[in-house]
């Protein structure tokens, strides 16, 4: 049984994004990747969830940075 309680991504990502999201895609990167989180605690539960929300907000920061120095 599952249940409905809402759970939250890692802050320090969700606000590291923020900071390197440009800010007329960042409402699409973050709904994006919260969407895939939800998935990520339904099928593997909120610890793996976590952890995959953060390596992918990481492997994030390279493009959007290269992308902002151009």
């Amino acid at each position: 049984m599952r249940t409905n309680r809402h759970h939250s991504p890692p802050r320090w990502a969700t606000t590291l994004l923020g900071w390197w999201t440009d800010p007329n895609t960042r409402e699409e990167v973050e709904g994006d990747l919260l969407e895939l989180y939800n998935h990520w605690v339904q099928t593997v539960g909120k610890r793996k969830a976590d952890w995959r929300y953060s390596l992918s907000a990481l492997k994030l920061l390279r493009p959007l940075a290269r992308k902002q120095s151009n």
